[in-house]
């Protein structure tokens, strides 16, 4: 079964194809991964060169969101060692237009709205990691910055990829959000 799965006719990035041999070198080398590797889908893979440690990002159908999930912080590290380079999942969501409808009366979903895909897309950036509050302030010269306050208990792990995962947020969404972590 292939690894990397695409509808388009253009073939897939050599980035993608390197992520796709390493998801499978996993699944070979590690037994208690396998299972949940199989229902893996991956979509692409991209660097995103406008952050200085160039990222990777890992975009997986949104069925093998649940086994992304589930493997979470041990399959990021072992894509890490692999691929050399900070790794990040999430899925490939769209977003649908207001205005735009296959039938007129048909109201878009919840999850199709540019606030959800924007706010799971923050979640699955910070992913070990749980996202207990949130608060948006709105300064006195109108831009609106983000605060994110993360749980303590994975903040060894994640105190390194903060500010990769706030410039890697700005550069996808265009919205500003700072990371603290719970006193």
């Amino acid at each position: 079964k292939k690894v990397v799965q695409k509808k388009s006719v253009e073939p897939p990035s050599r980035l993608t194809e390197t992520v796709g041999s390493a998801l499978k070198d996993l699944a070979a080398n590690m037994p208690s991964m396998a299972n949940d590797l199989k229902a893996l889908r991956l979509v692409k893979a991209a660097t995103v060169e406008a952050v200085p440690e160039k990222p990777i990002i890992i975009y997986v159908h949104i069925t093998s969101l649940k086994a992304v999930l589930k493997l979470g912080k041990k399959l990021i590290n072992e894509l890490e060692k692999k691929l050399k380079s900070m790794v990040f999942i999430t899925c490939k969501r769209t977003i649908q237009s207001r205005w735009i409808k296959p039938h007129r009366s048909q109201k878009r979903p919840r999850n199709r709205t540019l606030t959800a895909v924007h706010d799971a897309l923050l979640d699955e950036l910070c992913l070990p990691c749980n996202i207990i509050g949130r608060r948006m302030r709105v300064r006195v010269d109108g831009t609106v910055v983000h605060r994110i306050i993360l749980d303590r208990a994975d903040e060894v792990f994640f105190e390194e990829r903060t500010t990769v995962v706030e410039k890697l947020y700005r550069e996808l969404t265009c919205k500003t959000i700072e990371i603290q972590t719970a006193e």
